[in-house]
């Protein structure tokens, strides 16, 4: 297993922690392969993602407190990629 060193970076005075790991292709690491998905597999995700559309644009229509507004379109984001997930996996 790679181990990973921290570097320490300055930008706008602030000090954050990247990590930098050895001898691993972040590529692979962040695009991991799912298993091939059936027809049904791929119509359950296009219809998730419409619905979540509709909601999101009815949530859109809403006047009121906006930060209210934020965190329901966030949940909603959410949810639906937890939902492709367990498709994908």
């Amino acid at each position: 297993m790679a181990s990973a060193i921290w570097t320490a970076q300055f930008s706008s005075g602030f000090l954050s922690y990247i990590p930098r790991l050895k001898g691993i292709n972040m590529s692979n690491v962040l695009n991991k392969r799912h298993k091939n998905l059936s027809e049904s597999e791929i119509q359950k995700m296009k219809q998730i993602k419409d619905e979540s559309n509709k909601l999101l644009d009815s949530i859109d229509r809403i006047d009121g407190d906006k930060r209210m507004i934020a965190f329901a379109k966030t949940n909603l984001e959410q949810a639906v990629r937890w939902a492709i997930k367990a498709i994908k996996e």
